[in-house]
């Protein structure tokens, strides 16, 4: 029995050990990940999503969906310094990040990779905007939280 005890708590340890050299590691490469819940602003209250960041050796994949937008609709989005409403500079180079096409459900995903990640301690938030000719009109927000 006391073989037994002495096994799991090797066993214990050598997977702490494991979990926290991953961890370590995942630190080093400065690696990270972010989300946001995407919520709608004004008259487009019905639209929701979600934005996922995740970036490791100074890129990041951006991801985005959305929800309840107007059928045909087509939207810049881009992850922007500070929180919602602050007006931020967008994060990473703004042709890096297609248009949002909405498809007859309301809904339109996207992708983006940028040339930076995102830094630890600071704010960011995710914008859509209603259109290309009408950028300062925010449709729907979410503020990145670190994960």
């Amino acid at each position: 029995a006391k073989e037994a005890a002495m096994r799991v708590c090797a066993w214990v340890v050598g997977a702490v050990f494991a979990l926290s050299t991953a961890s370590a590691i995942a630190q080093q490469d400065g690696s990270s990940s972010w989300q946001a819940q995407l919520q709608g602003q004004g008259e487009y209250s019905g639209i929701s999503g979600q934005s996922e960041v995740t970036g490791s050796n100074g890129s990041s994949d951006v991801s985005i969906d959305i929800q309840g937008a107007e059928s045909g609709g087509e939207h810049p989005w881009h992850v922007h310094e500070g929180t919602c409403g602050s007006g931020g500079g967008i994060v990473g180079d703004p042709s890096a990040y297609g248009l949002l096409e909405v498809g007859d459900d309301g809904s339109a995903n996207g992708q983006a990779t940028i040339d930076t990640t995102l830094e630890s301690g600071s704010d960011y938030h995710v914008n859509v905007h209603a259109s290309q000719d009408d950028l300062g009109t925010i449709i729907a927000c979410g503020d990145l939280s670190e994960q």
